[in-house]
């Protein structure tokens, strides 16, 4: 298992086939993400997810494009190859998928990134920073470079993605940010 979700789901139906705990996942995604005013299958919100080339974010990428007709997604991360592939099954789910290649621990690259989506797709509805590392190591033995990059990937990206977009939905009276993190952080 990658993820809290999967961990989870697995331990608590080691009885069952894979499709029913897939099935499970979805659901439990569904649940937490889609927000209820989204659910309705008429809208078609823009939904930006960070990190989505794989993971975490590839799940909620494709949760959004299973359970909402016509959903616009925003696919971000560094990995353009494998955010294509994400992009490619949401697409084949019905969802317009687009790719936005982008370090969101840069500010330059996180202003090219909020241009970018806003002409292609204009305001953005739902915002999930799930971008995150995890780089484990004693605090005696960590070098502040590690510190510096887990600060930069886990803090300083929510920090830039919410600067560049929650303005807009504050200015519109809507909008729903989801800040992801790791259970990965209870060992630290």
């Amino acid at each position: 298992p990658t993820s809290w979700i999967s961990d989870r789901c697995c331990v608590e139906n080691n009885r069952g086939d894979a499709e029913e705990r897939k099935r499970e996942i979805r659901g439990r995604l569904f649940r937490v993400f889609v927000p209820p005013c989204f659910r309705d299958q008429f809208m078609k919100p823009v939904v930006l997810i960070t990190g989505a080339s794989q993971g975490i974010g590839a799940a909620i990428a494709t949760v959004f494009a299973q359970e909402i007709s016509g959903v616009r997604l925003a696919l971000v991360a560094r990995n353009a190859k494998n955010l294509a592939a994400v992009a490619r099954g949401c697409a084949k789910l019905g969802a317009t998928a687009e790719v936005f290649p982008c370090d969101v621990t840069d500010e330059a690259s996180v202003v090219a990134l909020a241009a970018a989506v806003r002409k292609r797709f204009g305001a953005v509805d739902v915002l999930i920073n799930n971008a995150g590392k995890f780089e484990g190591a004693p605090l005696s033995e960590m070098r502040v470079a590690q510190f510096d990059r887990l600060i930069a990937a886990n803090l300083r990206s929510v920090f830039l993605m919410s600067r560049a977009f929650v303005p807009a939905m504050a200015k519109r009276g809507r909008g729903d940010v989801f800040n992801m993190s790791s259970i990965a952080g209870l060992d630290a």
